[in-house]
């Protein structure tokens, strides 16, 4: 198709009003190319943090239990966190709402990277 086809409704651009949208457009293209990289950077690095506060999270409760463990004697058993030493149940809480966090921070970016790739 020529420019001047009347069924692209285009003959009332002039050339350099159509150069530049096209520059305009490659531009905004790259720029969200780039946040999309980005935005898969972010995910990997927030699903690596997810792991190791999940492991750190297992060790903690681990320790937790077993220190419970060795404080009761005969009972081997892990007491609740209510029971658990005030220092203790704060450093668990502390734990877990920082995994949360870290869960909430990971699906908010799958959700954008999710958004982006739907406007390419």
């Amino acid at each position: 198709m020529r420019r001047d086809d009347p069924a692209l409704g285009l003959e009332i651009f002039s050339e350099q009003q159509l150069r530049e949208t096209c520059l305009r457009l490659e531009g905004r293209v790259r720029m969200l190319r780039s946040f999309l990289a980005d935005l898969h950077c972010e995910n990997a690095t927030l699903r690596r943090q997810r792991a190791v506060l999940s492991e750190r999270l297992g060790e903690l409760e681990d320790s937790c239990a077993a220190a419970s463990g060795d404080a009761d004697g005969e009972d081997r058993e892990a007491r609740p966190l209510q029971a658990m030493q005030a220092p203790e149940a704060q450093e668990l809480e502390l734990r877990r709402c920082q995994a949360q966090e870290e869960q909430l921070r990971m699906e908010v970016c799958e959700h954008q990277l999710s958004r982006a790739q739907m406007e390419q």
